[in-house]
């Protein structure tokens, strides 16, 4: 399921740019009666909460430590950036061919655990055939440049925009979750639908001007969390 959920995202993603949404027409909040219900439904509106006091204290985090992806003196990749560009492979392939592709990465590895950008870009064309649907050039490319982007000056302030709405995505932005179904049960069962005595309201969000700032989210256990 989570390597079906991956693909949409993908696919959605670039669809947003196009501003071309193909998500779902229907989408549910669940919710518990209290003193906002009734202002919402009558004035049409949805709560969005500030990242900052959301439950989950892991949304919107962000770090900035381009160290510890690539050496910026040799642009050399370091092992941890390998370990997440191997790891965002496996969704998109069997757990055979995730192997060799972990193996023949591997094989091009230095002995302080680093790679050189233009041997992960030799491999990239053998790779892509392993695994047609993860383009290899273009994210190493993208990595490999990142040095040079900081220094340009007509990139800087694009770059130092970005930077600053992801560090301080918590305060500035404002979230709301919705669902797929009005039948989850986990969702009726938790104080999302304060244990099965709150209610659960659908949004028809095919006509909804901003479609490109909905996105389809994607769980996965800690663990399992390289990026």
């Amino acid at each position: 399921m989570e390597n079906v959920k991956i693909k949409y995202l993908n696919s959605f993603i670039e669809q947003s740019k196009e501003e071309n949404y193909q998500g779902p027409k229907f989408l549910y909040k669940y919710r518990p009666f209290d003193k906002f219900t009734y202002d919402m439904l009558e004035n049409n509106y949805l709560y969005l909460c500030p990242v900052e006091k959301l439950d989950d204290k892991t949304e919107c985090n962000a770090e900035l430590d381009f160290n510890r992806l690539m050496d910026l003196e040799t642009t050399n990749l370091k092992n941890e950036c390998v370990e997440q560009i191997i790891q965002m492979i496996r969704p998109y392939t069997s757990e055979d061919t995730y192997k060799e592709v972990y193996s023949k990465i591997k094989k091009i590895m230095r002995s302080n655990g680093t790679i050189k950008p233009n041997y992960m870009l030799d491999l990239s064309l053998e790779l892509q055939e392993l695994v047609p649907n993860f383009e290899f050039a273009p994210f190493v490319n993208e990595i490999v440049n990142i040095p040079e982007k900081l220094d340009d000056p007509s990139v800087n302030p694009q770059i130092q925009k970005l930077i600053s709405m992801a560090l301080n995505a918590k305060t500035d932005m404002g979230l709301c979750s919705l669902s797929e179904s009005p039948n989850i049960e986990k969702m009726w069962g938790n104080y999302y639908a304060n244990d099965e005595t709150g209610y659960c309201i659908e949004y028809d969000v095919s006509n909804y001007p901003p479609l490109i700032k909905i996105y389809c989210l994607l769980y996965m256990m800690m663990k399992e969390k390289q990026i």
